[in-house]
């Protein structure tokens, strides 16, 4: 949720604030899937776990790097909390895609994720779905502001009430 004006409107706190929830953040900027954050050193046990990929990641890796490196996480996230539920999320909409990458065009990306967070059991979300393609909900190219963080938590809200009724 970086760039929001404070962290009560980042999409995380929203989303929060809407089920009435306790939440813990352990966002790493730039942190791009790193097995070896998750582990057992916590006493946390959630009831559900986002993943998400920031936008501002995309091109870090090669898109076989990011296969193996999600793939890795997603295994950890399974392991240390088997049969929470997850929901991934794919990055958002950004107002640079016409610049080329290491690891290929946005839409591999993608899918790259969206498949792995499926193939580890994770309700997968598009992030390209969840705030409008207009660089009004933007505060540079890659973040989205309030107003897009707004967007981004009314349009989780839904995914995340799917996934509470079916527990």
């Amino acid at each position: 949720g970086w760039r929001s004006a404070n962290d009560s409107l980042s999409y995380a706190y929203q989303v929060t604030r809407y089920f009435n929830a306790e939440s813990a953040i352990f966002g790493v900027g730039s942190g791009r899937f790193i097995p070896e954050l998750v582990d057992e050193g916590h006493n946390f046990k959630p009831e559900l776990i986002f993943v998400a990929y920031g936008t501002n990641d995309w091109g870090k890796y090669t898109n076989e790097e990011l296969k193996d490196r999600c793939k890795r996480f997603m295994d950890n996230v399974n392991k240390v909390y088997p049969g929470i539920p997850v929901i991934g999320i794919s990055p958002t909409w950004r107002k640079d895609l016409d610049k080329e990458r290491l690891g290929g065009p946005l839409e591999l990306l993608h899918s790259t994720l969206l498949d792995n967070y499926r193939a580890h059991g994770a309700v997968a979300v598009n992030g390209l779905e969840l705030i409008p393609h207009d660089p009004r909900y933007l505060t540079d190219p890659v973040h989205p502001n309030n107003e897009g963080f707004g967007y981004y938590a009314r349009n989780l809200i839904p995914y995340v009430e799917e996934v509470l009724n079916k527990k």
